[in-house]
């Protein structure tokens, strides 16, 4: 049995270390790092005369634009198209981010938190089905007890007099 159990823990092991390898091999080429991330007022605020998708945006977001780019004009003006005049008036209101993020500690993390739940639900299956041969009622419901309630008794009776007469002798 500690030989099952050891070879077990060995193949975990092994096959951890080969997702692990495989997800930092993928991660160049799925998401983006480095992203650019503009928060401004509400654009309604420069005037009706500018088309917007979506009314009450805050938050401009470019993965495309080099750190030394990170500003509203090339993050916020391509998105609502404005002209110069309205670039005067809105970009000074806006506060621009460059963020990096490492995706490689999120799916490492990620994937850690999926085999930590899996092996707790192997663990769960593991006593559902061991818990009957070991002579527990496994997930049967008990049977009631008539009285589960049993009043504690003391040594000393409630009618004793002596606990009424403490000295009777003055």
């Amino acid at each position: 049995m500690k030989l099952a159990g050891a070879s077990l823990a060995v193949h975990q092991l092994t096959s951890l270390a080969v997702v692990l390898s495989l997800a930092s091999l993928t991660t160049a080429y799925d998401h983006v790092d480095n992203r650019c991330s503009c928060k401004c007022p509400e654009a309604e605020t420069l005037g009706p005369d500018i088309n917007i998708d979506w009314p009450g945006r805050k938050i401009y977001i470019n993965s495309t634009v080099s750190p030394t780019d990170c500003d509203c004009e090339h993050v916020v003006k391509p998105v609502l198209g404005l002209d110069k005049e309205q670039v005067d008036k809105f970009c000074p209101r806006c506060v621009c981010q460059h963020e990096t993020r490492s995706v490689t500690t999120i799916k490492v993390v990620v994937i850690i938190i999926l085999w930590v739940m899996s092996i707790l639900v192997i663990y769960l299956g593991f006593l559902v089905c061991v818990d009957p041969l070991l002579g527990g009622r496994g997930l049967r419901p008990r049977a009631r007890v008539a009285n589960p309630y049993q009043q504690h008794q003391d040594d000393d009776s409630i009618n004793d007099d002596s606990a009424h007469n403490i000295d009777n002798d003055t």
